[in-house]
């Protein structure tokens, strides 16, 4: 078993045509105008207590959500949010902390993380009510993220 001869043909051309560092530098300039862009979009929307950091690499950003608001009342996976984020009690085998969550960045255009990031503002600030109602059973979100 191996890979497609032509498509294995076809990448040895793209490399040998020194096309590979011009993707990768243009791909370098998307994804750190996307990873600023939802940078920006969480410092105007999300409310005080929550916190992230820049990642040093890789296509997501950790977020952490202020004390008391879980995880799977925003990120639900019967929902579209997955497309934009991932509760992260899915994803840390060890010490699964309830109130964070993944943003992925990488399929997303800027337009498009600015509008994920509001309607996660919307979805936070809906919990954040219920909190102070008192309400203990959050209702399933209809609201898609992207």
């Amino acid at each position: 078993m191996h890979t497609d001869q032509l498509a294995q043909a076809r990448l040895a051309e793209f490399l040998a045509r020194g096309l590979f560092s011009k993707h990768v530098a243009k791909m370098r300039k998307v994804y750190t105008s996307r990873l600023a862009a939802l940078d920006e979009a969480l410092r105007n929307n999300m409310p005080e207590g929550t916190r992230w950091t820049r990642p040093e690499g890789g296509m997501c950003l950790w977020l952490e959500l202020p004390p008391g608001i879980r995880c799977q009342r925003i990120a639900d996976p019967r929902e579209r949010t997955r497309r934009f984020c991932c509760a992260g009690t899915v994803l840390l085998v060890q010490a699964p902390l309830p109130n964070t969550l993944r943003l992925g960045f990488a399929s997303l255009d800027e337009k498009q993380i600015a509008r994920g990031v509001a309607t996660l503002r919307n979805l936070l600030k809906i919990e954040m009510r219920k909190r102070q109602r008192g309400v203990r059973r959050a209702e399933r979100s209809r609201v898609a993220l992207v």
